[in-house]
């Protein structure tokens, strides 16, 4: 399979942010599961772990299938910096979700990656 060109571009592009949105939905969830509060009942909070985990795990998997893909049709430097987009949604979505309030080294972290990823893509 060759290279892509166009519209399918565009296309290869978008998949890579989905990609990169379910590591970050799939990071939160196991996050999620690991820290999850009991609610009294030993059958309820094994189920509400183990849907978490699946939910996470298969984010992740979805995420793992389109990166792969992805390899073969975008430039690995593109799929490769687009990926380490992820550690940024999940500091952001722990933030929304889990009520997480992110540390000045985080901050500092989230924005070396984006600038990172911007400078790399310029160059």
């Amino acid at each position: 399979m060759g290279r892509l060109v166009g519209a399918n571009v565009t296309v290869a592009y978008l998949l890579a942010l989905v990609a990169v949105a379910l590591t970050a939905v799939g990071q939160l969830s196991l996050k999620a599961a690991a820290s999850q509060k009991s609610f009294g009942d030993l059958w309820r909070d094994r189920f509400a772990r183990v849907v978490r985990l699946g939910a996470g795990y298969a984010a992740l998997f979805a995420a793992v299938a389109i990166t792969a893909y992805n390899l073969r049709v975008l430039e690995v430097n593109v799929v490769v910096s687009l990926s380490a987009l992820c550690y940024p949604g999940v500091l952001l979505l722990s933030r929304l979700f889990l009520d997480e309030r992110p540390t000045r080294r985080q901050w500092v972290g989230l924005f070396i990656i984006c600038g990172g990823v911007i400078l790399y893509n310029l160059v």
